[in-house]
């Protein structure tokens, strides 16, 4: 079964200048009809930039996210 949202290496950073910060590295992530999936990890991991990322709400610095074959 093929996935219905994917991230292909997705990289995310925060902040500006010097003080920028990757929070997010080269994620790859396939989600598929029917399955249950859950995103844990510590404090800071990235959960809620790749949340914000398969929403469409952020644009990822690097990589991409697909619905169905569609880019977001």
């Amino acid at each position: 079964m093929s996935a219905l949202l994917e991230t292909r290496e997705v990289s995310v950073a925060l902040g500006a200048g010097s003080a920028r910060k990757t929070v997010l590295s080269a994620a790859t992530l396939a989600l598929r009809p029917g399955e249950i999936s859950a995103i844990i990890g510590p404090n800071g991991a990235g959960k809620s930039s790749l949340i914000a990322c398969l929403a469409g709400l952020r644009v990822p610095d690097s990589g991409a996210v697909t619905l169905g074959d569609v880019p977001l």
